[in-house]
């Protein structure tokens, strides 16, 4: 579901979802363009391709837009937190998340001591 767009540097949702028989078996697929599997197609290695547009829920987006930039190298943490709200532990996304809990933990206590005087 994720890809390295290389022209833009950044991470990406593949936009569309296809669905094709193979084997007389039907099947789903994320891809980037309908390209991808029309080569197939023409080959007979699969039948009845269709394309339409991937969805996503906007927590999904939402975590993507905050890893987007991140570099190529960070795969792992980047498809894991994106798909699966999961951070992994040693990364330089965990010390974010923990950082901007320890923030925000800051500013509600300096909030409550602040409203008592």
């Amino acid at each position: 579901m994720l890809y390295r767009d290389y022209e833009e540097n950044e991470w990406k949702l593949m936009p569309l979802m296809a669905t094709f028989l193979q084997h007389e078996k039907e099947h789903e697929q994320y891809v980037i363009s309908e390209e991808e599997l029309r080569a197939f197609e023409e080959m007979a290695h699969i039948d009845n391709l269709e394309f339409k547009e991937a969805e996503y829920d906007q927590e999904t987006i939402s975590r993507l837009n905050e890893v987007e930039d991140y570099p190529e190298s960070e795969f792992a943490t980047v498809t894991e937190y994106v798909l699966n709200d999961n951070v992994l532990e040693g990364t330089t996304l965990e010390t974010k998340k923990q950082n901007e809990d320890l923030e925000a933990g800051i500013l509600e206590l300096t909030t409550i001591i602040g409203g008592g005087f």
